[in-house]
């Protein structure tokens, strides 16, 4: 038998739950079911049907219908203090947890669990529904996961894989980056007096507002994940193998052109959604992100591999940070009443997930636009340079850059 799918397929015949564990599983769901009454379950961010194909083998969505039915798969899209979601916490994701078998995969497990509970907090916050309660719980769950995928990275540079380290590494920085962000401003937002006193306080005492004890968490997350991300970079540079070095340079390089690429697409779809303001910060940040793609490129045909793996990886932590930016920011406007061109044509918004708020301090661990000035140093220095505009089109590297979505790019 010769077919890999089918080989799976036949693997997964043999997969059963615990005796013990299925009991438990079905005990606390009849308990669910019987005390609480059937609600509306809102869309889940990312369908659990897409989790089952991304993180378990053929046959673990059989486990998971025998274990809870319907009920473990509208649970995926439950909130804290929603009745499912313990579920969601006990059940789903231990489930799915308990088939990653690699060092990798467990380490993008951890990754992707931490993330989830940063957009329940988004969403949350986003529909006013962010307690102190609900808070509490998050961040414990958060710096659980958070700690989990950190020591996962950690092993992973520690056994060798240095390239799945930093893919994972990238992904995480670039979501917690973005997950700060959003609740910065969403806790800005929601204490527009307290946020002016402060604002008025950092002017005249240059101190940052005091951030809540989550986003103090994320910060501290993320300077783990930097170093190991930083660790990894080194480790691919220093390779021996001078084609080993330059094959996982070329990956990441497509991998980044890929990234913003992908992007593009989201952003030219949703343009009538997003307020124009928003829409030119979003392509104020992809210009960014296919300058470091372009130098890069440029590093690699030089033979620098390391720096183009370096470089490679900065441009794709800025496209993603700029997609989970631009998805938090639709469904704040969708929340606030704006639908199709009327975001577009509203006044601009007092809430801009995408606007460009510090100079680029650190070139290595900010992937956040800097002022004009940046640019301009960038280009005087003989590196590409790249401006997007709204209207779609791109002068720079890639000149059939669109807003559109559906221009070929030079990639």
């Amino acid at each position: 038998m010769n077919d890999p799918l089918q080989q799976l397929k036949e693997r997964s015949k043999g997969l059963r739950l615990d005796p013990g564990r299925k009991a438990a599983m079905r005990s606390l769901l009849v308990r669910f079911m019987d005390a609480h009454e059937a609600v509306a379950i809102r869309p889940a961010s990312v369908p659990f049907s897409m989790l089952l194909k991304r993180f378990a083998p053929a046959g673990v969505a059989l486990l998971i219908i025998l274990a809870g039915g319907g009920t473990s798969l509208a649970a995926d899209s439950a909130l804290p203090g929603d009745p499912l979601y313990t579920i969601k916490l006990k059940v789903n994701e231990p489930i799915l947890a308990a088939f990653q078998a690699s060092p990798a995969a467990k380490a993008e497990w951890h990754a992707h669990v931490a993330v989830r509970r940063l957009e329940e907090a988004d969403q949350l916050a986003i529909e006013g529904r962010l307690d102190a309660a609900a808070k509490a719980e998050l961040e414990t769950h958060f710096e659980g996961s958070a700690s989990k995928a950190a020591a996962a990275v950690a092993e992973l540079n520690a056994k060798g894989d240095a390239e799945a380290a930093s893919n994972v590494a990238v992904n995480l920085e670039s979501d917690l980056n973005a997950h700060a962000r959003i609740l910065a401003d969403l806790d800005a937002k929601d204490e527009p007096a307290i946020a002016a006193i402060e604002t008025l306080r950092a002017t005249v005492v240059a101190e940052p507002r005091p951030e809540s004890s989550l986003i103090r968490k994320i910060r501290s997350a993320l300077v783990e994940v930097k170093k190991a991300r930083g660790e990894a970079e080194v480790k691919v540079a220093a390779n021996a193998s001078a084609p080993d070095v330059s094959r996982a340079a070329s990956n990441k390089i497509d991998a980044a052109g890929r990234a913003i690429e992908n992007v593009m697409v989201f952003v030219g779809k949703n343009s009538g959604k997003l307020a124009a303001e928003a829409s030119a910060d979003a392509l104020a940040r992809l210009g960014q992100a296919d300058v470091l793609y372009a130098e890069a490129k440029a590093s690699l045909e030089a033979g620098e591999y390391g720096e183009a793996f370096r470089l490679a990886n900065r441009a794709e932590r800025a496209a993603q940070e700029t997609r989970v930016l631009a998805g938090a920011q639709l469904q704040a406007d969708t929340q606030a009443g704006l639908s199709g061109r009327d975001a577009a044509t509203a006044a601009p918004a007092a809430l801009n997930f995408l606007t460009v708020q510090n100079p680029q301090a650190d070139d290595d661990d900010s992937v956040i636009m800097g002022s004009a000035g940046d640019g301009a140093a960038a280009g005087a220095s003989g590196t590409a340079t790249s401006t997007l505009s709204p209207g779609g089109g791109m002068s720079g590297p890639n000149p059939n850059l669109n807003v559109d979505g559906t221009s070929e790019l030079n990639r």
